[in-house]
Protein backbone atom coordinates (compact mmCIF):
# COMPACT_ATOMS: atom_id res chain seq x y z
CA UNK A 1 0.00 0.00 0.00
CA UNK A 2 2.63 2.36 0.83
CA UNK A 3 4.43 1.87 -2.65
CA UNK A 4 1.05 2.24 -4.14
CA UNK A 5 0.70 5.41 -2.58
CA UNK A 6 4.20 6.87 -4.02
CA UNK A 7 3.21 5.34 -7.61
CA UNK A 8 -0.34 7.11 -7.93
CA UNK A 9 1.08 10.28 -6.36
CA UNK A 10 3.64 9.98 -9.14
CA UNK A 11 1.43 9.34 -11.91
CA UNK A 12 -1.41 11.91 -11.11
CA UNK A 13 1.54 14.39 -10.43
CA UNK A 14 1.91 15.69 -7.10
CA UNK A 15 4.70 17.14 -5.63
CA UNK A 16 6.24 16.24 -2.33
CA UNK A 17 3.89 19.43 -1.28
CA UNK A 18 0.84 17.96 -2.08
CA UNK A 19 1.31 14.45 -1.07
CA UNK A 20 2.47 16.18 2.37
CA UNK A 21 -0.28 18.06 2.35
CA UNK A 22 -2.87 14.88 1.51
CA UNK A 23 -1.42 13.30 4.73
CA UNK A 24 0.02 10.53 2.02
CA UNK A 25 3.82 10.94 3.81
CA UNK A 26 2.89 10.47 7.28
CA UNK A 27 0.62 8.00 6.45
CA UNK A 28 3.21 5.67 4.68
CA UNK A 29 5.99 6.49 6.87
CA UNK A 30 3.76 5.48 10.05
CA UNK A 31 2.03 2.52 8.14
CA UNK A 32 5.62 1.09 7.25
CA UNK A 33 7.23 1.58 10.18
CA UNK A 34 4.77 0.11 12.20
CA UNK A 35 4.27 -2.57 9.92
CA UNK A 36 7.64 -3.15 9.73
CA UNK A 37 8.14 -3.42 13.52
CA UNK A 38 5.02 -5.13 14.06
CA UNK A 39 5.73 -7.75 11.24
CA UNK A 40 9.08 -8.59 12.79
CA UNK A 41 7.23 -8.90 16.41
CA UNK A 42 4.82 -11.40 15.71
CA UNK A 43 6.94 -13.45 13.66
CA UNK A 44 9.27 -14.11 16.43
CA UNK A 45 6.58 -13.63 18.95
CA UNK A 46 3.30 -14.49 17.36
CA UNK A 47 1.41 -15.22 20.93
CA UNK A 48 2.20 -11.52 22.01
CA UNK A 49 -0.35 -8.93 20.72
CA UNK A 50 1.95 -6.12 20.56
CA UNK A 51 3.31 -6.97 17.38
CA UNK A 52 0.08 -7.66 15.97
CA UNK A 53 -1.35 -4.33 17.13
CA UNK A 54 1.70 -2.57 15.09
CA UNK A 55 0.76 -4.92 11.74
CA UNK A 56 -2.99 -3.24 12.13
CA UNK A 57 -1.83 -0.07 12.99
CA UNK A 58 0.91 0.33 9.76
CA UNK A 59 -2.14 -1.44 7.55
CA UNK A 60 -4.77 1.41 8.76
CA UNK A 61 -2.42 3.90 7.88
CA UNK A 62 -0.53 2.71 4.54
CA UNK A 63 -4.98 2.05 3.97
CA UNK A 64 -5.47 5.53 4.00
CA UNK A 65 -1.79 6.70 2.44
CA UNK A 66 -3.04 4.87 -0.94
CA UNK A 67 -6.30 5.85 -0.53
CA UNK A 68 -5.79 9.73 -0.73
CA UNK A 69 -3.96 9.45 -4.19
CA UNK A 70 -6.10 7.31 -5.56
CA UNK A 71 -9.44 8.93 -4.58
CA UNK A 72 -7.80 11.73 -7.13
CA UNK A 73 -7.04 9.34 -9.52
CA UNK A 74 -10.62 8.59 -9.41
CA UNK A 75 -11.98 11.91 -9.67
CA UNK A 76 -9.32 12.71 -12.95
CA UNK A 77 -11.04 9.63 -14.53
CA UNK A 78 -14.46 9.82 -14.57
CA UNK A 79 -14.88 6.94 -12.09
CA UNK A 80 -18.23 5.66 -11.21
CA UNK A 81 -19.22 7.93 -8.11
CA UNK A 82 -19.86 4.41 -6.39
CA UNK A 83 -16.27 3.36 -6.17
CA UNK A 84 -14.94 7.22 -5.38
CA UNK A 85 -17.47 7.35 -2.60
CA UNK A 86 -16.02 3.48 -1.53
CA UNK A 87 -12.57 4.90 -1.65
CA UNK A 88 -13.36 7.67 0.62
CA UNK A 89 -14.89 5.71 2.95
CA UNK A 90 -11.58 3.59 3.05
CA UNK A 91 -9.53 6.45 3.55
CA UNK A 92 -11.77 8.29 6.27
CA UNK A 93 -12.51 5.33 7.94
CA UNK A 94 -8.95 3.48 8.26
CA UNK A 95 -6.09 5.50 10.37
CA UNK A 96 -8.26 6.29 13.30
CA UNK A 97 -8.25 2.42 14.22
CA UNK A 98 -4.52 3.26 14.77
CA UNK A 99 -4.60 6.19 16.78
CA UNK A 100 -7.88 5.39 18.53
CA UNK A 101 -7.33 1.74 19.35
CA UNK A 102 -3.91 -0.14 18.30
CA UNK A 103 -1.75 2.33 19.26
CA UNK A 104 -2.55 3.23 23.16
CA UNK A 105 -3.20 -0.76 23.41
CA UNK A 106 0.17 -1.48 22.57
CA UNK A 107 1.49 1.19 25.14
CA UNK A 108 -0.68 -0.38 27.75
CA UNK A 109 0.52 -3.99 26.96
CA UNK A 110 3.87 -3.52 26.41
CA UNK A 111 6.34 -5.73 26.34
CA UNK A 112 4.70 -8.65 26.94
CA UNK A 113 1.03 -8.05 26.01
CA UNK A 114 -0.91 -7.82 29.79
CA UNK A 115 -1.49 -4.62 31.80
CA UNK A 116 1.01 -3.27 34.13
CA UNK A 117 -1.29 -5.02 36.67
CA UNK A 118 -4.53 -6.19 37.43
CA UNK A 119 -5.80 -2.88 38.20
CA UNK A 120 -4.69 -1.55 35.05
CA UNK A 121 -7.35 -4.49 33.03
CA UNK A 122 -10.22 -1.87 33.55
CA UNK A 123 -8.63 0.87 31.48
CA UNK A 124 -7.46 -1.73 28.95
CA UNK A 125 -11.00 -2.78 28.49
CA UNK A 126 -12.28 1.07 28.49
CA UNK A 127 -9.68 1.62 25.48
CA UNK A 128 -11.47 -1.38 23.21
CA UNK A 129 -14.61 -0.03 23.95
CA UNK A 130 -14.65 3.54 23.55
CA UNK A 131 -12.04 3.31 20.45
CA UNK A 132 -15.23 3.27 17.54
CA UNK A 133 -16.17 6.77 19.05
CA UNK A 134 -12.86 8.56 17.18
CA UNK A 135 -12.92 6.20 14.19
CA UNK A 136 -16.50 7.17 14.00
CA UNK A 137 -15.93 11.22 15.02
CA UNK A 138 -13.47 10.83 11.44
CA UNK A 139 -15.35 8.61 9.47
CA UNK A 140 -19.26 9.73 9.58
CA UNK A 141 -18.53 13.38 8.88
CA UNK A 142 -21.35 14.23 6.05
CA UNK A 143 -18.92 17.02 4.54
CA UNK A 144 -16.55 16.38 2.35
CA UNK A 145 -13.06 16.75 3.29
CA UNK A 146 -12.09 18.57 0.20
CA UNK A 147 -14.25 20.63 -2.49
CA UNK A 148 -14.53 17.92 -5.56
CA UNK A 149 -14.40 15.00 -3.62
CA UNK A 150 -17.51 13.28 -3.01
CA UNK A 151 -18.75 12.47 0.64
CA UNK A 152 -17.94 8.51 1.65
CA UNK A 153 -20.47 6.22 2.71
CA UNK A 154 -21.22 5.12 6.48
CA UNK A 155 -21.98 9.35 7.49
CA UNK A 156 -24.98 10.42 9.12
CA UNK A 157 -26.90 14.05 9.12
CA UNK A 158 -27.18 14.23 12.99
CA UNK A 159 -23.23 14.64 13.09
CA UNK A 160 -22.72 17.99 14.06
CA UNK A 161 -25.91 18.04 16.61
CA UNK A 162 -22.96 15.32 18.32
CA UNK A 163 -20.33 17.93 19.08
CA UNK A 164 -19.97 17.64 22.77
CA UNK A 165 -19.47 13.98 21.71
CA UNK A 166 -16.91 14.38 19.65
CA UNK A 167 -15.08 16.45 22.32
CA UNK A 168 -14.90 13.97 24.62
CA UNK A 169 -13.37 11.53 22.00
CA UNK A 170 -10.86 13.75 21.89
CA UNK A 171 -10.43 14.01 25.26
CA UNK A 172 -10.61 10.24 25.45
CA UNK A 173 -7.68 9.33 23.04
CA UNK A 174 -5.43 12.08 25.17
CA UNK A 175 -6.15 10.20 28.40
CA UNK A 176 -6.08 6.78 26.36
CA UNK A 177 -2.40 7.55 25.17
CA UNK A 178 -1.11 9.53 28.36
CA UNK A 179 -2.26 6.23 30.29
CA UNK A 180 -0.25 3.61 27.51
CA UNK A 181 3.00 6.55 28.44
CA UNK A 182 1.96 5.95 31.82
CA UNK A 183 1.76 2.11 32.11
CA UNK A 184 5.37 2.38 30.26
CA UNK A 185 6.43 4.23 33.04
CA UNK A 186 5.20 2.01 35.64
CA UNK A 187 6.67 -0.95 33.70
CA UNK A 188 9.88 0.99 33.64
CA UNK A 189 10.45 1.49 37.16
CA UNK A 190 8.80 -1.72 38.52
CA UNK A 191 10.29 -4.15 35.39
CA UNK A 192 13.61 -6.17 35.57
CA UNK A 193 16.82 -5.77 33.66
CA UNK A 194 15.49 -7.00 31.03
CA UNK A 195 12.44 -5.30 30.58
Amino acid sequence: EVVTAALLSIIIGWSWRDALDAFVVTNSVMGAVFAACGGILAWYRPRNPIGWLFVAAGLAHATTAAAAPAIQLLIEGNAPLTVQRLVVTAFAWSWPWSIGLCLPLALLLFPDGRPPSRRWLWIVLAVIVTAPLFAIEMGAAPQSSEPGVPIGYLTFAGYGALQPLWTATEIRNLLALSLGLAALGVRYRRGSDVE
